[in-house]
């Protein structure tokens, strides 16, 4: 039965099943239902209809589907969430260091050394490992540095759109 699980896993080793199973079984998605010998197998009574199974039974996993389906959905939008998020940081982080660069460049008036000098501050405290509540505040903080360099740019009258 184990092989067979295995191979139908792509190969998963027998402990890492059985490692996967026992979580299954702990969270009550899977019941273990054990025969005297331990090996699955089912009785049938006279009419060969399948009178005691032995093994895993499934019931309160498909009495979960909905659920479970439910929170694969919210985790695939998450998941989308936190791609838009991760991409949008990127794009304003380009963005601003490329104004500030061409400020800079342009011996412009208004303090871009300070102002690169938060932007520098914000990007360093992008994690590695990133969430959306960890990189949401830095989202706000780099849109609103933004602004603020679009609106520098615009008033010195070096903003070309």
């Amino acid at each position: 039965m184990n092989a067979q699980l295995a191979l139908r896993a792509h190969g998963m080793s027998g402990a890492a099943l059985r490692g996967l199973l026992a979580v299954l079984v702990e969270a009550g998605l899977i019941v273990r239902k054990d025969s005297p010998n331990g090996k699955p197998h089912a009785l049938k009574d006279h009419d060969d209809e399948i009178e005691t199974a032995f093994g895993f039974d499934l019931v309160p996993l498909l009495a979960r589907s909905e659920e479970l389906a439910s929170m694969a959905q919210k985790v695939a939008a998450d998941r989308a969430a936190l791609r838009k998020a991760k991409e949008s940081l990127s794009l304003y982080r380009r963005e601003v260091r490329k104004l500030i660069t061409a400020a800079m460049e342009e011996s412009a008036q208004g303090g871009w050394h300070a102002i690169e000098g938060i932007c520098v501050g914000i990007v360093s405290r992008i994690p590695r490992i990133q969430t959306l509540a960890t990189i949401a505040p830095l989202m706000d903080e780099i849109e609103m540095l933004h602004e603020e360099v679009v609106n520098r740019l615009d008033n010195l009258g070096k903003l070309k759109i």
